[in-house]
């Protein structure tokens, strides 16, 4: 049924405002929750307008995509179904407000309302994030240097403004996989300026991501680069692939070892371990189906306290931490919701890879892997940090969307 003119202006303005949050949310993600809160305010009031002048609930039905976001509102609504049976937790309030992205963006998937946005401009927009954040940085260096006299480093002015080191590195990773994305899918579009933007780009976010003190956004930007010149090579210069991958092998894994942070002596003295010791004898007591969200966090507290009494190391990285998960997402959920919260997770994971369209499976199968590797160090869908980002690039992806990128 065709919608009255009227209505289909409202439908257009509706659209475009919620587009522009999308845009607005993207832009400020690198930045701290604080400076988020209002583009994701106003993303999800837009929203809410737009699923309501189309009335969408009218149109749900059961099929793969709709699957898929049942299971991501199943999660999050596993807090409720264990907590008559869980160990109390008095900042049970906190640890749902973190994880409102899963319900905010499993609804918006259910709905298809993200459907129609151009995921080109989303594409970009990631790209002129990490490029935006990276001038932001620079840009208060040097005028604080100027203006004030302060001696400020790049690291002061991140801990200022910016996500924390593992969060900036993520946003940046996004936009060097957006910017490999749209250079291979354009490369025989006769376009130079567009080319040699997308190249210069990824050159200044990949060496930022080689200069940063975080490692598993310095490795994943390696892995990540790697890859891409693996494809463009295995797609477009197939007699020299094998040579080149196997030097870009070697220089990546010397690289990798050259990084300051990654030693033996830096490994053994990993303060995550004694996270991933405790939560691996949490899971062994109750495999199958954990302690729930509260129960996993009061008994992850309970055996870091106890480690507070022996292990001076421990206490100086942890003890000011109010709540400390396990910094692993995949064992984070285990022990909250045992192997059952594992398969969830590992469904959440996997399924977009054969749900998504063939046209962006190439940037879908890199945001997998992003999200999966920095999952091992963090946990990454039950914070804002990395679940808005998840939620949003699901919504996106997992819809009717017909948009070209030529």
């Amino acid at each position: 049924m065709t919608p009255p003119p009227k209505k289909k202006d409202l439908v257009k303005i509706a659209e475009f405002l919620t587009q522009s949050a999308i845009i607005l949310l993207i832009i400020f993600f690198p930045f701290k929750l604080q400076y988020r809160i209002v583009p994701l305010t106003l993303l999800f009031v837009f929203t809410s307008v737009e699923i309501v002048i189309k009335q969408q609930w009218m149109a749900i039905s059961l099929n793969k995509y709709t699957a898929y976001f049942s299971v991501m509102l199943f999660l999050f609504m596993l807090s409720f179904i264990y907590f008559p049976f869980e160990h109390p937790y008095p900042n049970f309030r906190l640890q749902l407000d973190h994880r409102l992205s899963l319900l905010g963006f499993g609804l918006i998937g259910l709905v298809g309302t993200f459907s129609r946005i151009n995921l080109k401009t989303i594409y970009y927009s990631l790209i002129a994030s990490g490029l935006l954040v990276i001038a932001f940085i620079v840009s208060v260096k040097f005028g604080s240097h100027v203006l004030y006299g302060q001696q400020l480093s790049i690291v002061d002015v991140r801990q200022m403004y910016v996500n924390y080191h593992m969060g900036f590195d993520f946003s940046l990773n996004l936009g060097l996989i957006a910017c490999g994305f749209l250079f291979i899918k354009n490369f025989k579009i006769e376009d130079i300026k567009r080319k040699l933007f997308l190249l210069l780009s990824f050159v200044l976010l990949l060496l930022v991501l080689l200069l940063s003190e975080g490692r598993s956004g310095f490795i994943a930007s390696i892995l990540i680069t790697g890859f891409f010149i693996f494809y463009f090579l295995y797609i477009y210069c197939r007699k020299v692939f094998f040579g080149i991958c196997l030097l870009m092998l070697i220089v990546a894994f010397y690289g990798i070892l050259s990084h300051d942070r990654i030693n033996l002596e830096q490994i053994k003295n990993e303060p995550r371990k004694h996270l991933f010791i405790n939560a691996c004898t949490l899971i062994k007591e109750k495999p199958v189906l954990g302690y729930g969200m509260q129960g996993a966090q009061y008994y992850t507290d309970s055996a870091r306290y106890r480690r507070h009494q022996t292990d001076s190391t421990f206490i100086n990285t942890w003890y000011q931490n109010e709540m400390v998960d396990s910094h692993n997402q995949y064992i984070q959920i285990t022990v909250e919701y045992g192997f059952l919260g594992l398969l969830i997770l590992l469904l959440l994971f996997t399924m977009p890879i054969f749900l998504v369209s063939k046209e962006y499976k190439l940037f879908m199968l890199c945001f997998i892997f992003l999200t999966g590797f920095q999952s091992l160090f963090d946990v990454t869908i039950f914070v804002p940090e990395f679940g808005v980002i998840f939620g949003m690039i699901m919504t996106l992806h997992l819809g009717n969307t017909k948009q070209s990128l030529e």
